[in-house]
């Protein structure tokens, strides 16, 4: 499959097939994330792939926990990040994005689907997984086996033209 037809496979995926992902699946995934770019390559970003006890605790985080078998919470580490000279910004959230970006395509090229979960409590995700200051939360990724009975949402497929965003 081509790049487009991938990425116009992908799609947040809400309910998920309770059955356990491979792990060759996951050694794909992190090495689609292992290859993703970030700023003067620092490489500030880390995974934590939750355990039962933690999903059970992803109600405390989130409301958007949708029965994934599998979660990926993505975080940076503020003090390797990269930081803008001119303006000061942590950069670290992009390298992020650009790195959850490849492990939701890589997911899709494997039949697996994921959501970005961005509405969390980022505080409480950091109190109840020990995660230690320096490392800032960016995004929950359920991951697993879409239910058949899932499709995209209806407004997945609606795009502005690009012409209108490009100037």
């Amino acid at each position: 499959m081509d790049f487009l037809e991938l990425a116009k496979k992908r799609y947040s995926v809400r309910k998920f097939l309770d059955k356990q992902i491979e792990q060759e699946k996951f050694d794909y995934i992190f090495e689609a994330a292992k290859v993703a770019p970030t700023a003067a390559n620092r490489q500030p970003v880390y995974f934590k792939v939750l355990n039962n006890d933690e999903i059970s605790n992803l109600n405390e985080v989130t409301k958007y926990v949708f029965n994934a078998p599998s979660w990926i919470l993505v975080m940076y580490d503020k003090k390797e990040s990269w930081k803008n000279k001119y303006t000061g910004e942590n950069k670290g959230d992009i390298d992020a994005a650009i790195m959850i970006t490849h492990i939701m395509l890589a997911a899709t090229q494997m039949d697996l689907g994921t959501c970005w979960i961005g509405s969390f409590d980022s505080e409480k995700a950091k109190k109840i997984f020990k995660l230690n200051d320096n490392l800032q939360p960016v995004a929950l990724l359920p991951i697993g086996y879409p239910d058949p009975s899932v499709s995209p949402n209806p407004l997945h497929n609606q795009r502005d033209d690009i012409k209108n965003h490009i100037f």
